[in-house]
């Protein structure tokens, strides 16, 4: 499923516990970090398969760094 960074955000938080503002993901991607995302027709969008394995490749040193339970 495509979510766009609003819904992304949301996502993040439900399924993972993670409270990243649609801003943080706008940040990420044009500091080249972050999840995958695709634009189409000019508007972002990330893919819940992506988001979970995003998560899972970057458990340790993004929730560390967050101060976020593991």
């Amino acid at each position: 499923m495509r979510h766009s960074p609003k819904a992304a955000s949301r996502y993040l938080k439900v399924h993972h516990g993670l409270d990243y503002a649609p801003k943080t993901l706008a940040n990420w991607r044009s500091d080249g970090g972050g999840p995958v995302f695709v634009k189409i027709r000019g508007r972002i969008y990330y893919d819940s398969a992506d988001l979970d394995a995003w998560v899972q490749r970057n458990a340790s040193s993004k929730l560390a760094w967050s101060g976020q339970e593991i």
